[in-house]
């Protein structure tokens, strides 16, 4: 099983949610039963993806095969729950294959899956946290629906380019900066050939790689 993040875009762009973040991935053991599990996402700065006001939900992605088709399939992994507290609201959703499923039942029980966002542990990437390094800042305006600006800092001068990928990760514009200096800049991207929708754009000055998302309406 994995640890995954899902973001549910916004009503104007018309999408599905989507998984945007995931972990490892880990077999269950013995030892992990009746306690919390902690498994780091693949990012250590959430806010490189997440915005004020997005939905998102933080849940299991799990494979629950078992060759004792008659014994004990579907008996691998289950999800605990505390059904003493009913809830108003649902506050979970189930995926499978290509669709998404909800009901009462997720109503009335609380699963117990909880995120943990900026502990500043950084045990991920183990880079050290300081106000001297290469940075990336959001795009502005975002949303946007013709053209916006990239600002990023280096803290070494390098040869730098900026890829624009989809949802699916696939590279849909390369910008390439050439050889900036030391210090901030600024790339103007244009998108009015874009369709609307949720894109990432990924700077990469030397080592330095980091990516934000925006928002083309």
């Amino acid at each position: 099983f994995a640890m995954s993040l899902w973001l549910d875009p916004p009503d104007e762009t018309e999408e599905e949610p989507f998984e945007m973040i995931t972990s490892e991935i880990v077999a269950l053991d013995s030892s992990m039963f009746n306690t919390w599990v902690t498994l780091p996402l693949e990012k250590d700065g959430e806010s490189e993806f997440l915005l004020a006001g997005d939905l998102v939900y933080a849940g299991l992605t799990y494979w629950n095969y078992h060759t004792g088709t008659l014994v004990k399939r579907n008996k691998g992994l289950a999800m605990a729950a505390d059904k003493s507290v009913p809830l108003n609201d649902a506050v979970s959703v189930a995926f499978s294959g290509d669709s998404w499923y909800g009901g009462d039942y997720l109503i009335t029980r609380k699963l117990l899956i909880r995120m943990n966002i900026n502990d500043q542990g950084n045990f991920t990437d183990g880079v050290e946290l300081t106000g001297n390094l290469s940075s990336l800042e959001q795009n502005y305006p975002n949303p946007f629906n013709a053209r916006t600006e990239i600002n990023y800092k280096l803290a070494m001068a390098n040869d730098v380019t900026i890829d624009i990928t989809d949802i699916t990760g696939r590279v849909v514009k390369q910008l390439n900066e050439g050889f900036r200096s030391v210090g901030n800049h600024t790339a103007a991207f244009n998108a009015s050939d874009f369709e609307s929708g949720i894109y990432f754009y990924t700077l990469k000055a030397g080592d330095f790689v980091e990516t934000k998302r925006m928002i083309v309406k």
